[in-house]
């Protein structure tokens, strides 16, 4: 790009993804391959960017060859001469759709996981049974629910393995 935002080249990549051609993309023909309802920010960031001389970096759909919208991650910096002017900018735009996709399903993963977790607690707290958890594979925090602590006449926060770090031991033989 040139100092003032004026792409002149595209690798063959990007027109094989929009579909567009070198003519529709000279300039800043490269609008039209954005969400309409996203170039507004797109544009605001990028013209800042122009006029600081400051790296650009966003996120935002744009519309492959077929019309659908796929997330990439832009940036682009500023080459600058000896005298900290712009004389050229350098951009990559990369498809972070699969990426964002995965880490949409991680957190509805995390968001059950927690709930599971809530709904496990709760079963241990007003279980009638005594239950002891170990939180570790070497045993050294084992854990009571109420029931096992009333039983045993120990806190129920009190770590009970012969050798976790608590001060108290439990009168347990091996």
């Amino acid at each position: 790009m040139e100092p003032d935002g004026w792409i002149s080249w595209y690798n063959q990549r990007w027109y094989e993804y929009t579909g567009a051609t070198p003519a529709e993309m000279e300039g800043w023909g490269w609008q039209q391959v954005h969400d309409p309802a996203e170039l507004p920010k797109v544009l605001e960031a990028w013209r800042a960017a122009l006029e600081s001389g400051e790296p650009f970096e966003m996120t935002s759909p744009l519309r492959a060859a077929g019309g659908q919208y796929r997330q990439f991650l832009t940036r682009i910096l500023p080459l600058k001469d000896a005298h900290g002017r712009v004389i050229r900018w350098f951009g990559t735009n990369t498809d972070i759709t699969v990426q964002r996709e995965a880490e949409q399903r991680i957190r509805e993963l995390n968001r059950d996981l927690e709930r599971r977790v809530k709904e496990f607690e709760t079963l241990l707290e007003v279980m009638p049974v005594g239950v002891a958890v170990a939180l570790d594979p070497e045993c050294r925090d084992i854990r009571l629910n109420p029931a096992f602590a009333q039983m045993l006449g120990v806190d129920p926060g009190q770590n009970v393995s012969k050798t976790g770090s608590d001060t108290h031991r439990l009168p347990f033989r091996v």
